[in-house]
């Protein structure tokens, strides 16, 4: 085996790490996000997507400047509704002390088993502080139940922000598109997915990959991995060699500029940890159309020309809208 890739689970990936490092086997993953992945000292493991330290920071510098690009001046409660594993916990770490560091106030703090049937008593502990920003850290199933779960109790707060998990899955997102149910869920993304699809290059690889995907488009989730595994070969072409010291150290000196990338990175460059430096975060929002749109970086954002839904739609407006 010259090199292992995967997986897109933060804790499957903990679990690995060690079996590849002691093997000595290159190993690398680019849609895991928790932080911890690149800071425990690993030779072997090297991510290209950008991790959760990142994305989360994008998500409390867009609220903290929005009142100044025309936003509400009045967001002062925030609750977090996140699932037990180690990405979702690791990404409510580095939301509890952004948010500690910041104005809003952290009003209900959840953590959810993952699978759950109902979660009744999470939405109606969230019911009672009524907080102005729900942070939601939720795999696609488990986001389906809240949706289901808010529209059944008629709630639903002023903000819903989530970080990766359902907010990052196309499937989920064609799924929620068919009744208006991601309507104004904001996010943060490591790319800017509407932008992207007009590279070129994107338009491509993307006709080749609805093929497979019963006609589905690339979603974020998806252009990291394939990003991921095109920079693996472009190693192992620079390294000449499957020894594992020659493909370590071809990784190390990786450089890709953007032009060559479908994902709108800044680049790939490594730092002594293996976290590629030149991936960065953004923040979207789902618009009446179903799809994501940019709304930070605010001068990207400005070129689109899309204007932010806020407050969050409620039930009655989403059930009285056409489904595009």
């Amino acid at each position: 085996m010259a090199w292992l890739d995967g997986t897109t689970i933060s804790g499957k990936t903990s679990v690995i790490q060690p079996v590849a490092e002691q093997y000595g086997i290159p190993y690398s993953c680019h849609g895991c996000s928790s932080p911890t992945l690149t800071e425990k000292g690993f030779k072997t493991f090297w991510r290209t997507g950008p991790n959760d330290r990142v994305m989360i920071g994008a998500i409390f510098t867009f609220l903290t400047e929005w009142p100044k690009h025309g936003g509400p001046a009045d967001i002062k409660k925030m609750a977090l509704l996140v699932c037990e594993n180690l990405f979702c916990q690791d990404g409510r770490k580095v939301a509890l002390d952004l948010a500690a560091k910041s104005s809003v106030q952290v009003v209900e703090d959840i953590t959810t088993k993952i699978g759950v049937a109902s979660l009744t008593s999470e939405v109606q502990r969230l019911q009672g502080p009524n907080p102005d920003i729900l942070f939601v850290i939720e795999y696609p199933p488990d986001a389906i139940v809240l949706q289901n779960t808010m529209k059944a109790a008629g709630w639903i707060p002023k903000i819903v922000m989530t970080s990766d998990g359902a907010f990052d899955d196309e499937t989920w997102l064609q799924a929620t598109k068919k009744v208006n149910g991601g309507v104004g869920w904001m996010g943060r993304d490591p790319a800017v997915v509407d932008q992207a699809r007009k590279n070129p290059d994107w338009v491509k690889i993307n006709e080749i990959y609805k093929k497979y995907s019963r006609g589905q488009n690339m979603g974020d989730l998806a252009m990291r991995e394939f990003t991921g595994f095109m920079w693996i070969a472009d190693t192992i072409n620079r390294a000449g060699s499957l020894d594992p010291d020659k493909l370590l150290e071809a990784a190390a000196k990786t450089f890709t500029r953007p032009k060559d990338l479908i994902i709108d990175y800044s680049g790939i460059k490594f730092d002594q940890n293996h976290q590629n430096i030149l991936a960065g975060g953004v923040v979207a929002q789902i618009g009446w159309d179903g799809e994501k749109h940019l709304l930070w970086p605010w001068n990207k954002a400005a070129q689109s020309g899309y204007k932010v839904l806020y407050p969050s739609p409620s039930w009655d407006e989403r059930a009285k809208h056409a489904a595009p």
